[in-house]
């Protein structure tokens, strides 16, 4: 049920936000993925984390692109993909 008012918030957001829509966007990819995350999800999870950086990278700074590298890096070694994620612990 998350995922469906995580999905409603995304078309929300659009309608009511468009000048920030990547800000909201970003936001709510990296809660989709840490939701997929603790489904164990792996692969979707990854993609919606992966999804969120790749926006908050060509954003100004902001304090959820930490956010965002950390979920991605646990997202990683959940799959065991250990030395990929300290790539993205270190970052």
């Amino acid at each position: 049920e998350s995922e469906r008012y995580l999905q409603e918030a995304f078309k929300m957001c659009e309608e009511l936000y468009p000048d920030q829509l990547d800000l909201s966007i970003a936001i709510l990819s990296t809660n989709l993925g840490n939701l997929y995350i603790e489904l164990s999800d792996f692969d979707r999870g990854v993609d919606y984390l992966t999804r969120s950086l790749s926006i908050y990278e060509r954003l100004p700074p902001h304090l959820n692109h930490a956010g965002a590298l950390h979920n991605l890096a646990d997202g990683y070694a959940a799959q065991g993909q250990f030395q990929l994620a300290a790539k993205y612990y270190e970052d």
